[in-house]
């Protein structure tokens, strides 16, 4: 019965290799696959017709191992039938090829390719392993006597070994040598006690093409040192390996059933007067081939495999492997690994000038070979596809074919040219490579795996492991967070919710884990994904890198694998994203700058569903005030519209999230001098949320505080005035007269009628607001000191120094008291005492002042900090008004040139120390130095200001002086006209500047109305 199926699975085989013969003529694209097919399939016809030979000899009824074949004989049979049907057309289609109208296609994915292939090989080496069992029973029958008679013989022929050279690869004559490796593994080799040696690395970095040439290399410089060739990969194939040896070795009792020739293989080459040799165990990825878990009741299944290699004799072991864990059990030493990185440059050239038919493009090379990642498999597959295409592809059109889309890249990825250096049943393909390894990481740590997913959603460098989190718990909990597809996500924002309820939706649905536990499971599967070269330490600490190739890979795999998946693991990504990146506040300028990067893709979305708006809402808003403070405003305000589009478009314009980023477009508009613009959209929030909520609700409140603000900074004060008065009575009314938010509005009335001069109205606003924040607040309330500290302002500039000067001092005691002396806070009001004494013109007080907050400054927030740069500037106005010119203007050049590197050449605060040292180069006389800088000045603030805003007007005027100085007084006249003209539009005809301005115009138009009058006297006289 054995026999019978035996004969119809050999026969299935042979049909489908003659079905494959003729794709094989039909389909180019995939001929690859056909050949790999037909190998595969051509060994297990010789394996099936042994069978049946095996079968068929007279003593079968005594082979006991053989009646288990039938099992894996009918699953063998029923993927062949599988592969026939599928690759035999039906009638109709073979109607439709026998007169043209349609061609062989090759029923096939790669996918379903390298399954078959594995399928098959499994089947082939199950019937083997239960072959040679009775194999060797008929020959031990057969040969029982003559083995007897000649056994001391055989042991004696073993003793007197020659050496030995047993290796399935030939060598590479375009090997490409890699010093580094070699020097290590020669030093290892020749002059180390380490018995055995690894080479770690990701599949397709060439370990084993390191290995073989290695081999060989020793076969020539130690003739007489055998070389073996182990294969590691499955347990099946290590013991394949072990029994090649024996027979190689002709062990004595190697066909006896009952010995261990794994054991004795071990046992021979452990023994001292063995001569040496050297073993190298291919591809020992797999943890449970060398040390197998335990079964339920706690002992071993089966030996370890890892104890049947020799721990002693005269040779050593050189170990090729994609897991640093297994390498570390194998070895016992980490002394004895080497990590496979990448080529450099000139290796990965020297490949493709090796392989390629063509003459080399050495630019175009490097840039193929950076694009490939310096992966020596992906420049071989590259430099394969090219060779085949030649002359119509060269290594440039391959590389914008690469470069070109995601899909074509990963078709050429995917690619599977031959090679004779690597096994038949692997492929050569890139994807597919990575895809094994992926696989046994998944099996192995399915965590680890999920943290490679999130990552491929980072950038390829410096990849920030504070944003590594949740992703083991992405998979389960994603619907439980996220509802049905976000349809409840606005109850989570109810409009009649408080401002901050936005918290709500950010609790953690972990947070009963242990923070040290998650950050111990983080450095856990770090720790995998580095032991399989998957990803690296970077130089900086707290950041990882990945290669790029890598990276695509992942994210082809988990495109292809479950689209629920990736939407879910995305959506983490954004959610970690909106958690992490900064409000941009100087103090973290740093980590934006890391986090910008990655999060551009997010951010360049355009198609986005409702379940994800609050958090990409929220990151860009972060983005957009980063952008602000670095000075790209225009930026700051595309990204902000972008959002609001966004908002509105899935939430609606009632929405609380739409009306706050309504207001934030407003800021970046002001930013930008759109003064009008972001009036206009302030106006139009604040209606809505009127229309909304009434105009007594707390949150028109807020909106009406938003536009209060903008009409402040218009300097409309008059329009901002009336508006904080209706907020004040509307506050009183929903709040109370002494609510925290009414007495912050009479804060801000009170500033008002500071910067108005209006200092009668200010003193006994602000001596109630006092008194009000002090009762009900406590006296070391920051809004008790704020109003402390404006009635110093207020007594300052009403002359009443020393008062302002007690004031000033008490709100410095009472913050030091809550704050110690360090705080940002208590060095604030610090600052303003010294301005307070240089008014007063108390030089050494002021300078002994400013240079106490600014070494405490440079100390707690750093040399670079604006609020040191601030205090720096302060000083330097103190050297400078005390006419000590020289000083002050290498203090100015020192926070220009910090500012420029910090801020950027154009940024505002930049441009203001430009203006102090311009005006410092003015007060010396030196007017040719003043007019050119001041000339950049303005042409600069145009740029970022625009022509009609005050400081560009303002530096206009100013350069009329110095040209007026320098005796070109009718271009200083029209120069000053033009600029009093538009402070006059933009600021009105009462504003300060506005006033000096028309004063030094009159003036000096008069004074060239005398001039010319004195002209014409002079000339009719």
């Amino acid at each position: 019965m054995e026999s019978q199926s035996v004969t119809v699975a050999a026969d299935l085989s042979s049909k489908i290799i003659l079905l494959c013969s003729k794709y094989f003529v039909n389909v180019a694209h995939a001929r690859a696959e056909v050949e790999r097919l037909k190998e595969q399939l051509k060994s297990l016809e010789t394996t099936l017709r042994q069978a049946k030979h095996l079968l068929e000899h007279p003593n079968s009824q005594s082979l006991s191992a053989s009646r288990e074949l039938n099992e894996p004989i009918q699953k063998c049979q029923a993927e062949l039938q599988r592969l026939r049907d599928k690759l035999e057309p039906n009638t109709k289609e073979k109607t439709m090829r026998k007169f043209g109208l349609r061609a062989a296609k090759w029923p096939f994915s790669k996918g379903e390719v390298e399954a078959a292939i594995s399928s098959l090989v499994e089947y082939r080496e199950a019937i083997t392993a239960i072959l040679q069992i009775d194999q060797t029973k008929l020959l031990l029958d057969i040969n029982h006597r003559i083995e007897s008679l000649s056994l001391q013989s055989t042991k004696d022929r073993s003793v007197e070994f020659k050496a030995l050279f047993i290796m399935p690869f030939p060598r590479d004559p375009d090997f490409v040598d890699r010093p580094a490796l070699r020097g290590w593994l020669e030093e290892q080799y020749n002059a180390s006690p380490i018995h055995r040696l690894a080479l770690v690395g990701m599949g397709g970095f060439g370990k084993s093409q390191i290995a073989i040439e290695f081999a060989y290399r020793v076969h020539i410089a130690s003739p007489e040192t055998s070389v073996f060739w182990v294969h590691g990969g499955t347990e099946a194939k290590f013991e394949k390996s072990y029994r090649s040896l024996a027979n190689a070795l002709a062990l004595p009792d190697r066909h006896d059933p009952n010995t261990n020739v794994l054991a004795l293989v071990r046992d021979w080459l452990q023994r001292t007067e063995a001569p040496p040799w050297l073993i190298i165990l291919d591809n020992a990825d797999e943890m449970e081939t060398f040390f197998p878990s335990k079964s339920q009741d706690g002992e071993d299944q089966r030996e370890l495999l890892a104890s049947y290699l020799p721990k002693t004799g005269s040779g050593k072991i050189v170990i090729t492997s994609r897991s640093r864990s297994v390498t570390e059990k194998l070895t016992g030493s980490h002394k004895a690994i080497q990590e496979v990185p990448t080529m450099d440059s000139l290796e990965a050239l020297k490949i493709l000038d090796n392989k390629l038919s063509q003459e080399i493009d050495q630019d175009g090379a490097i840039d193929l070979a950076r694009a490939l990642d310096f992966i020596p498999l992906a420049v071989n597959q590259a430099a394969s596809y090219i060779n085949r295409r030649a002359p119509r592809v060269s290594i440039r059109s391959y590389l914008k074919e690469f470069q070109q889309s995601e899909k074509q890249k990963k078709s050429l990825l995917n690619r599977d040219a031959g090679d004779l250096r690597r096994r038949e049943d692997v492929s050569n393909s890139v994807v597919i490579t990575w895809q094994v390894t992926f696989e046994q990481i998944r099996q192995e740590r399915p965590s680890a795996a999920n943290l490679l997913l999130l990552m491929s959603f980072f950038q390829p460098q410096n990849i920030p492991e504070f944003m590594l989190s949740d992703y083991d718990f992405v998979t389960s909990d994603f619907e439980d967070m996220n509802g049905d597809n976000g349809e409840d996500l606005d109850e989570d924002l109810d409009e009649d919710s408080d401002e901050d309820s936005d918290e709500d939706l950010d609790e953690d649905p972990d947070e009963d884990l242990d923070d040290e536990d998650r950050d111990g499971d983080l450095e856990d599967d770090l720790d995998v994904l580095r032991g399989y070269s998957l990803i690296r330490l970077s130089t900086t600490s707290g950041l990882c890198d990945m290669h790029a190739l890598v990276q695509f890979c992942t994210r082809v795999w988990l495109l292809e694998s479950d689209g629920n998946h990736f939407a879910r693991l995305k959506s983490l990504f954004l959610g970690l994203s909106a958690e992490h990146f900064p409000d941009g506040t100087f103090d973290t300028w740093a980590t934006c700058q890391l986090l910008l990067p990655h999060i551009k893709p997010l951010m360049d979305e355009k198609v986005l569903g409702k379940p994800d708006i609050f958090n990409w809402c929220e990151l860009l808003g972060n983005v957009s005030w980063y952008m602000r403070e670095i000075g790209n405003y225009s930026a700051a305000g595309a990204i902000a519209q972008k959002a609001l589009d966004a908002s509105r478009r899935l939430l609606g314009n009632e929405h609380r999230r739409t009306l706050d980023l309504i207001y934030l477009l407003s800021v970046m508009y002001q930013a930008q001098c759109r003064f009008d613009e972001a009036e206009l959209l302030v106006v139009q929030a604040m209606e809505t949320s009127t229309r909304v909520w009434g105009d007594k609700h707390p949150k028109a409140l807020v909106r009406m505080s938003y536009l209060a603000d903008l009409l402040f900074r218009r300097r409309k004060y008059a329009d901002a005035e009336s508006l904080l008065m209706q907020m004040i009575e509307m506050s009183k009314s929903i709040r109370g007269d002494e609510h925290p938010e009414t007495l912050k509005n009479i804060s801000d009335l009170v500033y008002i009628y500071m910067m108005q001069d209006r200092l009668a109205e200010a003193e006994p606003l602000c001596l109630h607001l006092m008194e009000t924040s002090k009762r009900i607040l406590g006296e070391e309330h920051d809004q008790t000191l704020s109003s402390l500290s404006y009635l110093a302002e207020i007594y300052k500039d009403q002359g009443r120094l020393a008062e302002a000067e007690l004031l000033a001092t008490r709100v410095i005691d009472i913050r030091k008291r809550v704050l110690g002396e360090e705080h940002p806070d208590v060095l604030a009001p610090m600052n303003d005492l010294a301005c307070l004494f240089r008014e007063q013109e108390r030089w050494q007080e002021a300078e002994s002042l400013f240079l106490q907050v600014l070494e405490t400054k440079k100390k707690v927030l750093g040399e670079e900090h604006p609020g040191t740069l601030d205090t720096m500037i302060s000083h330097t106005h103190t050297l400078r008004e005390q006419g000590k010119y020289t000083e002050a203007e290498s203090l100015y050049l020192q926070v220009l040139e910090t500012r420029k590197r910090v801020l950027g050449d154009e940024h505002i605060d930049t441009l203001d120390t430009m203006n102090f040292l311009m005006l410092t180069l003015y007060s010396q006389k030196r007017l040719d130095e003043a007019e050119s800088m001041c000339v950049q000045l303005v042409e600069a603030r145009k740029r970022v200001l625009g022509d009609e805003h005050s400081g560009t007007l303002t530096a206009t005027a100013f350069l009329a002086f110095i040209i007026d100085d320098l005796g070109r007084s009718d271009d200083a006249l029209e120069l000053l006209r033009r600029a009093v003209l538009g402070l006059q539009r933009i600021a009105g005809p009462g504003h300060e500047e506005t006033v000096f301005g028309f004063d030094a115009l009159k003036r000096w138009e008069r004074s060239q109305l005398e001039v010319l009058s004195a002209q014409e006297c002079s000339e009719t006289g």
